[in-house]
């Protein structure tokens, strides 16, 4: 039952974040015809918002937990379609955690097990059809368990920064191989443009800039 609310309460939220543009559509209306299965056990991680994308008319959502899917509507979630990922899955708190996309094919999700979050293993990947098919990035290297993972603007899709309660990781190509910034922990991350961001953690907020002048 209480699977069953966690459910009813992200479809909730995300209505009202795909609101707006639905009244200009449909006068009113939330239109969503088609919802996706439920899963017992499946969940959907607060993660600081990381969890969904909406670019445009498309949306992304992630879970977690039983099952770890990447959730897509090209119609601002009128229609919804279900993928399938590599991302560890199975335990209470594993899954994906966060997802972002570059454009409307170049995406990653990142995530892992919170409870173990040494484990760089299974946590993350990459689309590059849209989130229709996802490959593993780094597997056994690289960051471990994350809450957060951004595509850096103006970089051609390049570079990644990912980051979670175990530090920050930075990736210049596309999550092939990543540089621990930092071990300082922070839950989720936004970048002004390509050289300025910011990071909130907890009871915190801090501002930084990357200098590639160091590599």
């Amino acid at each position: 039952m209480m699977k069953e609310l966690q459910w009813e309460i992200l479809w909730a939220v995300v209505s009202l974040l795909l609101r707006p543009m639905m009244v200009v559509k449909h006068g009113g209306k939330l239109q969503c015809t088609e919802l996706p299965d439920f899963v017992p056990g499946e969940a959907a991680f607060a993660a600081s918002n990381s969890n969904i994308k909406i670019l445009g008319d498309q949306v992304w959502l992630v879970t977690g937990g039983a099952m770890a899917r990447v959730i897509y509507s090209d119609n601002r979630g009128s229609n919804w379609q279900i993928f399938n990922t590599p991302i560890i899955a199975g335990g209470e708190m594993t899954g994906i955690y966060a997802v972002d996309f570059y454009d409307k094919d170049l995406g990653v999700i990142i995530g892992g097990d919170w409870n173990k979050k040494e484990d760089n293993k299974y946590n993350k990947a990459i689309t590059r059809n849209g989130g229709k098919s996802w490959n593993l990035l780094a597997n056994d290297a690289g960051p471990g368990y994350c809450s957060d993972i951004i595509f850096i603007p103006d970089t051609n899709g390049q570079e990644l920064l990912a980051v979670g309660t175990p530090g920050i990781w930075w990736s210049g190509n596309q999550g092939q191989d990543w540089k621990q910034l930092s071990d300082k922990g922070f839950y989720t991350v936004k970048m002004i443009d390509s050289t300025n961001g910011y990071l909130a953690g907890n009871n915190r907020i801090s501002s930084f800039k990357i200098d590639r002048k160091q590599g």
